[in-house]
């Protein structure tokens, strides 16, 4: 007989009346029974085989998507436990997903502050299998924004460095790398056709352009890509397989903050990681905007006749 568990994001608490209360961030369903609901809220919190006459009960929950079954063979504490848990508040096969993105292989294009941090995030999720493209070497100068690298990296192709931190993280990784400028002709063409990568993440923008010139030679070959990019004021991630559009124009700085880099990155990985899985994961960060108030003040100016 099958366990049952509140999916992840649900909690549960009786009233004075006997009514179970069953809540997620958008929802709650209220069960009531003329005998009580204590053995109902036992058989969820101790995860233990319910009572027959519950099984009616348990399943209609489950088809609400209030509660999952229990899996006692899947390893509460592993590399991957916590993210199982995520999709199980949106799925009712949360192996599946995982086993979509560690079988994935991803293309990322550019590992300065945004591609750095999008490949941190893919590398925690799971992803296994890489193709790295960058042609600098690390700077000092990075270490405000690109947390891959360390000063044992400095005058090390950042592709090297990051190739030895993916496999310190994950074992059995495949990680090959690229350091030449990419540029969109039959041999970037050839990496596509070579690596079939499941995605494309392209995070760079220099020569001006180069995203677009690279989105058209993958929408030509049918690969899935991803473009995101980070300004002063505005960041930019767009949906998968769009290219940016040429009418809006692209500011290039070496001027670089960081969070701004990091919430892009995150942003990306988070689309990322929802097109890999075929799964949508809607999330919103909810952020106290403090109100700027003009003031305008009255300057008198004396001006002397002379």
């Amino acid at each position: 007989m099958n366990s049952y568990t509140l999916r992840p994001g649900w909690s549960m608490s009786t009233c004075s009346d006997g009514a179970l209360h069953l809540i997620d961030e958008d929802r709650e369903i209220v069960v009531r029974s003329p005998t009580g609901t204590s053995s109902l809220a036992d058989a969820l919190a101790q995860v233990s085989p319910p009572p027959a006459p519950l099984l009616g009960v348990l399943e209609d929950l489950e088809r609400r998507g209030a509660v999952i079954k229990y899996d006692p063979e899947r390893d509460r504490d592993g590399r991957a436990s916590r993210q199982l848990e995520y999709f199980d508040a949106f799925t009712n096969d949360a192996q599946l997903l995982q086993h979509r993105l560690e079988s994935c292989r991803l293309l990322v294009i550019g590992l300065g502050g945004t591609g750095s941090e999008f490949l941190r995030h893919m590398v925690a999720a799971g992803v296994r299998s890489y193709v790295l493209v960058d042609q600098d070497v690390v700077e000092e100068s990075n270490f405000n924004r690109q947390n891959l690298y360390d000063y044992s990296d400095l005058g090390r192709p950042k592709v090297l460095a990051a190739e030895r931190w993916v496999r310190d993280r994950l074992q059995n990784a495949d990680c090959e790398v690229w350091q030449e400028p990419v540029r969109a002709d039959d041999r970037f063409a050839s990496l596509l056709t070579v690596n079939r990568p499941s995605l494309v993440f392209i995070a760079v923008d220099e020569p001006i352009g180069i995203d677009r010139d690279l989105a058209a030679v993958m929408d030509r070959l049918g690969v899935p890509y991803l473009v995101a990019g980070v300004g002063i004021r505005h960041g930019r991630v767009l949906a998968a397989c769009s290219a940016p559009d040429p009418a809006v124009p692209v500011d290039t700085t070496r001027a670089s903050l960081g969070t701004t880099n990091a919430m892009v990155a995150a942003r990306a990985a988070h689309r990322a990681i929802e097109f890999l899985t075929d799964m949508r994961f809607p999330f919103e960060v909810e952020v106290e905007v403090e109100v700027e108030v003009e003031v305008e003040v009255e300057v008198e100016v004396e001006v002397e006749d002379e």
